[in-house]
């Protein structure tokens, strides 16, 4: 199946899947969109595509870090209870067990509570579990983190800071133009109908460790301080609200290589895809002008220097205009 006008998207989910088997821990992407915008499809067209482990996780409000972490149970022994504890989704994502970093796709993040969230910063930033006893089982995975947000849905939560700024991509989708909607529906009934579920050639890729590790010294000479100085001055603009971390710039600068070799070259317009992919999903505005459009006044006016190259109309056809996330 061919994935209908999520071009960028679907750049990014190889250049992040490439910075997993580069061995980059925090290689996770949060996307947002409304309903019906192909997300669980993507992720599973991908993940057929790479031959990954597929686990898939759904988000409620009541859910405990216990109902996709481990579990506790009692078993007993000559009539004596012993507590041990049981692995629950993330077994499937243990280190080895599958060769290749799984994909964990967890649909509705957004409507977990916080404590759930916030379990989930040990998995993402060191790709291991420690139980409740001390042991400790290193994992191998990307997360897939899909949400509606309140603007499409009103009971979603807000993500917290920490965890948004342990996710190397945030992306938002929206509805594509009236042209595009036929091809949609062309692709999507013979999908649904089991007639075109495997992946098309917008899915496959290969990735070498050696090549993104040269783009990355690249990136760092050419873009490095830019980069830092614009993540710097995000911070002390009015219109926002949560300024970002290291993090921001650490993860731009990664994602830049990945794209570099998914792509097969660096350009600025490579660069400017990774910083606001990697940059927007950390912070929070107040006014009209949303975090992707301030990452990229703010890229252009450090790493672009006097010229202004015109704005991707792919991205911003794929953009809803958000004021922050929650």
């Amino acid at each position: 199946m061919r994935v209908v006008g999520y071009d960028s998207f679907i750049k990014l989910l190889k250049a992040v899947y490439g910075l997993r088997l580069a061995g980059v821990p925090s290689a996770h992407i949060l996307v947002v969109s409304p309903p019906g915008t192909a997300k669980t499809t993507m992720a599973k067209l991908f993940a057929k595509s790479v031959g990954a482990t597929f686990v898939r996780t759904t988000g409620r409000y009541d859910m405990l870090p216990e109902d996709f972490i481990a579990e506790k149970e009692i078993v007993y022994s000559n009539g004596a209870p012993t507590v041990i504890w049981r692995l629950r989704a993330v077994e499937k994502l243990l280190k080895d067990r599958n060769g290749k970093p799984g994909i964990w796709f967890f649909d509705e993040f957004d409507k977990m509570n916080r404590k759930s969230m916030t379990a989930l910063l040990e998995l993402m930033e060191e790709q291991q579990v420690t139980l409740p006893t001390g042991e400790t089982y290193p994992l191998n995975f990307m997360l897939i983190a899909t949400g509606n947000s309140r603007k499409y849905d009103k009971d979603a939560n807000p993500i917290p800071r920490s965890v948004r700024d342990r996710f190397a991509v945030y992306w938002e989708l929206g509805y594509l133009p009236v042209e595009k909607e036929y091809e949609i529906l062309e692709h999507g009934v013979s999908y649904l109908l089991g007639r075109d579920t495997e992946p098309s050639e917008q899915f496959r890729f290969e990735f070498s460790v050696p090549r993104f590790e040269k783009y990355a010294e690249e990136v760092k000479k050419k873009y490095g301080r830019c980069i830092v100085e614009a993540v710097a001055s995000l911070r002390g603009r009015k219109e926002v609200e949560e300024p970002p971390g290291p993090r921001a710039y650490i993860h731009a600068t990664l994602l830049a290589a990945a794209l570099a070799e998914v792509e097969g070259g660096l350009s600025p317009a490579t660069v400017l895809l990774a910083f606001q992919a990697a940059v927007a999903g950390k912070i929070t505005t107040a006014g009209d002008a949303t975090p992707f459009e301030l990452c990229q006044e703010e890229f252009e006016r450090y790493c672009m220097e006097s010229r202004r190259e015109p704005r991707r109309e792919e991205f911003f056809r794929e953009h809803r205009r958000p004021r922050s996330y929650g």
